[in-house]
């Protein structure tokens, strides 16, 4: 919210997660999958790594990064953006790892993917590393995220957007959408709006919930983004309606901490014809 070498994917030898994988003999599931899993977890970069993005880095190859107009963007995570993960793991301790973590194994084979909000990368580094085909759009507002999540994921498969999801272009469809902690960043006009842009065959939630006992809780972590960052929504919205109307269905869930995090793994069944009346609904 220490880097460890030896031998895997973050050896000497220099080899990224594909190789290792390949090299392995394990193939793209079962315990091969899972040793892929482990080893990209211990790829972490030095806490105060610096890795600028410019000619003569420290990356032989950096992802691209697209800039988008943000006129109306109203959340700046940079200022936290290096302490988060341990701002998270004083809050919550592994908890919401864990919830992003869940249904790695079960999303098939996408090809093209969007990740929303991902922030430092963490998630990003290991879905790379298990699925070696998919090619990615990472969007996050925050370029102090950015440059954080590009420490973690050299590939040319990734391309990373700073930008604003309620203006940024999304492509029409993608085999794979995820949102880990983004939803709650938005009221439900705007999320409803960004939901109807595209279309995912697959969409990998994680998410904070609303139970008899956590309304304080909630109450003061909106206060603290909202003085850190500026955040201007004030409670969670409800994006499982969203999901049903516009023709997903929720296949896999799971819980942590008495219902406060929630993992979702929603499908596509039948996808709502879009028009301008079905941002109303």
């Amino acid at each position: 919210m220490a880097h460890r070498g030896g031998r895997g994917i973050c050896g000497a030898s220099g080899r990224d997660a594909v190789a290792v994988f390949e090299s392995s003999g394990f193939g793209r599931c079962g315990c091969g999958k899972r040793y892929v899993f482990r080893a990209a977890r211990l790829c972490t970069p030095p806490f105060f790594a610096r890795c600028p993005a410019r000619a003569g880095g420290c990356r032989a190859a950096e992802p691209s990064v697209f800039v988008a107009r943000r006129g109306n963007a109203f959340l700046n995570c940079d200022s936290i953006a290096r302490w988060y993960r341990w701002l998270e793991y004083a809050a919550f301790g592994g908890a919401l790892r864990r919830r992003r973590e869940a249904f790695l194994f079960e999303l098939g084979d996408p090809q093209k993917v969007l990740v929303l909000g991902d922030g430092d990368g963490r998630f990003l580094q290991l879905f790379v590393a298990l699925y070696p085909e998919a090619r990615v759009d990472a969007v996050d507002v925050s370029a102090g995220m950015i440059e954080l999540a590009r420490s973690r994921v050299a590939s040319d498969r990734v391309t990373f957007h700073v930008a604003d999801a309620r203006e940024f272009v999304f492509e029409e469809e993608y085999d794979l959408a995820v949102a880990h902690f983004f939803f709650d960043c938005f009221d439900e006009t705007e999320l409803r709006e960004i939901i109807f842009r595209f279309t995912a065959k697959q969409f990998l939630i994680s998410e904070f919930r609303r139970t008899w006992w956590s309304r304080p809780l909630l109450a003061g972590l909106y206060l603290f983004f909202r003085i850190a960052t500026g955040l201007e929504t004030r409670r969670l919205s409800d994006h499982r309606t969203m999901l049903e109307r516009y023709g997903y269905r929720l296949d896999r869930e799971e819980d942590a901490l008495g219902g406060l995090l929630a993992s979702e793994l929603w499908r596509l069944s039948a996808p709502l014809k879009k028009c301008q009346n079905s941002l109303h609904l």
